[in-house]
């Protein structure tokens, strides 16, 4: 089993052969173009035809992003979109209005297998967002992309006394405008960005420590302001490291990886990480 980080909540998963691509956003802005990747990708959505399933987590278009898909699409409408049923009938609309035409809706009770020995399940938000989380059950390891599925500690301990998973893929920022938005003084206001961080972080500790997972790399945070926005960069700014260090500090017994674009690993039969490839990364 191999894992490429592309970017953001972008991840390529390969397992017995097979190619699973998650919520691409791949070119351009998104969030009425305000909101960039960085750091930025390395692949283009054509580098992506030959994909055996995507997984779009949820409707906001830094994980169904239309450009991408439509410059995917245009090669394989054909492969199936495996989503969570929120049964909601604007998610299918934005699915089917972008180009994905093979639409596999999954409840939170089915398993699908991608072959005989790997299984995927939907875990939908718990506390009534439309949002979902990843996971994957395979005999060397089970692995949870969280994406923006800012589950309830409870819920994080279902899964984890459930499920046995190895490594998640988790979360570390509060999202949202507040408080770089908004009007207040400077002193104020860097208290409330430095409040806003040590929640996220304090959050993704917690999340990790439920869950029981051994590995975890930090993601859905590789954006940026550009433009008249720019400011903000230095108040909704994310340091993966930051959350390393005050991960380690609380959970020794974690892994965890900081990756960047193309940066990739491999998970072997035994549940170890082998063939990292890992840069330096200051973000």
């Amino acid at each position: 089993m191999r894992f490429t980080y592309i970017t953001h909540s972008c991840i390529l998963i390969e397992i017995n052969g097979k190619k699973i691509l998650t919520d691409p956003w791949l070119v351009g802005p998104c969030w009425g173009n305000n909101i960039w990747h960085y750091p930025p990708p390395k692949k283009i959505p054509e580098d992506f035809h030959d994909i055996d399933f995507l997984f779009i987590s949820h409707a906001h278009d830094d994980h169904l992003h239309p450009e991408s898909l439509a410059r995917m699409t245009k090669q394989s409408k054909s492969v199936p979109c495996l989503a969570p049923n929120f049964g909601a009938n604007y998610f299918e609309s934005e699915l089917r209005k972008n180009g994905i035409n093979n639409l596999i809706f999954l409840e939170e009770s089915d398993e699908y297998f991608i072959d005989e020995e790997t299984t995927i399940k939907i875990i939908k938000n718990d506390l009534g967002d439309h949002d979902s989380s990843l996971l994957i059950q395979s005999k060397q390891m089970n692995v949870l992309l969280q994406t923006d599925n800012l589950m309830s500690l409870e819920e994080a301990s279902r899964i984890g006394q459930k499920y046995n998973i190895g490594m998640v893929f988790n979360l570390t920022i509060l999202t949202g405008l507040f408080p770089a938005f908004f009007d207040f003084e400077p002193d104020v206001l860097k208290r409330l960005v430095k409040q806003k961080t040590e929640k996220a972080h304090d959050y993704s500790i917690e999340i990790l420590k439920r869950l029981g997972a051994k590995y975890s790399v930090p993601y859905a945070s590789d954006q940026s302001y550009f433009g008249h926005l720019f400011f903000a960069n230095a108040l909704h700014r994310v340091d993966k490291n930051d959350f390393r260090e005050k991960a380690l500090a609380q959970l020794p017994n974690v892994e965890v990886l900081i990756m960047g674009p193309n940066d990739n690993f491999e998970i072997n039969n035994e549940g170890k990480l082998r063939n990292i490839f890992i840069c330096d990364h200051d973000h």
